[in-house]
């Protein structure tokens, strides 16, 4: 049996009832019709003397609001999910700095690669939202995670390069390569 409570949204306005079952709470899953349905039912939504959105949208099992977007042109959105926090062009140039640096044979930790594109990125796009952000708490995992995922040649070098023992000439060429990078940049 569905339990209700009384909800009342705003101030003046009646109350509702509202069911709280989980078996009654329905949540809506995106996009959970063919695409190939959409298509036909727009095809069929863009003939000259057609039924009623609503009739189309119903017997292909689409969203009759999705329908009326499609048709209007309404659909703007290229892709779902948020903005990136650096452009297209900063994350090239950082991935391009990164490589150097494995092609010269430096191993990179995500801590240390996180601490890099930070350094780079602050270079690069000083103004940019998610540097002040990184300013106060560093780079997340999760944007480092979602980096190496969008960059999967950085991933297979990192994993090639991984387990390799460092001497203490290497660390002595790593700081003088830091310190022409940061000149770099400084330029």
């Amino acid at each position: 049996m569905a339990k209700t409570r009384s909800v009342k949204d705003k101030p003046g306005m009646r109350k509702r009832n509202v069911l709280t079952t989980r078996s009654q709470q329905r949540k809506a899953v995106r996009q959970s019709y063919p695409k190939e349905a959409l298509e036909a039912a727009l095809a069929e939504a863009r003939q000259p003397n057609h039924q009623p959105l609503n009739a189309i949208a119903k017997s292909h099992g689409v969203p009759s609001s999705t329908m009326h977007r499609h048709l209007t042109g309404t659909t703007s959105c290229t892709h779902i999910g948020r903005q990136p926090y650096l452009s297209k062009e900063v994350e090239d140039q950082i991935v391009d700095k990164i490589l150097l640096w494995l092609d010269r044979g430096f191993a990179l930790q995500k801590s240390q690669l996180a601490a890099f594109v930070f350094h780079i990125a602050k270079k690069l796009q000083p103004d940019s939202r998610m540097i002040k952000s990184w300013e106060r708490t560093g780079t997340s995992a999760k944007w480092t995670r979602g980096f190496l995922k969008r960059h999967p040649i950085i991933s297979e070098r990192l994993a090639q390069i991984k387990g390799r023992e460092t001497g203490p000439d290497e660390y002595k060429h790593y700081v003088e390569l830091l310190a022409q990078v940061q000149a770099a940049f400084t330029e």
